[in-house]
């Protein structure tokens, strides 16, 4: 599951890019361990991801529709 955290300003004093607020959380499972990469974006590309990974499970949908319809 994908984590959605806003980062609070103590956070971002020290940080080079503070328009880079919104962090997302990335679990991944290896080998039977689980691990945790961490991505920083700013509100813009959250909705650049959001918009394209739309567009992308339309796709898939469309793409599924017709092999079920062959």
């Amino acid at each position: 599951m994908l984590t959605l955290r806003l980062l609070p300003e103590d956070e971002l004093a020290d940080v080079a890019d503070p328009e880079r607020c919104v962090e997302l959380a990335v679990p991944r499972s290896t080998e039977g361990t689980i691990t945790v990469r961490t991505l920083r974006l700013t509100p813009a590309d959250l909705v650049r991801l959001r918009t394209e990974t739309d567009l992308a499970l339309a796709d898939i949908r469309v793409l599924e529709d017709l092999r079920a319809s062959l």
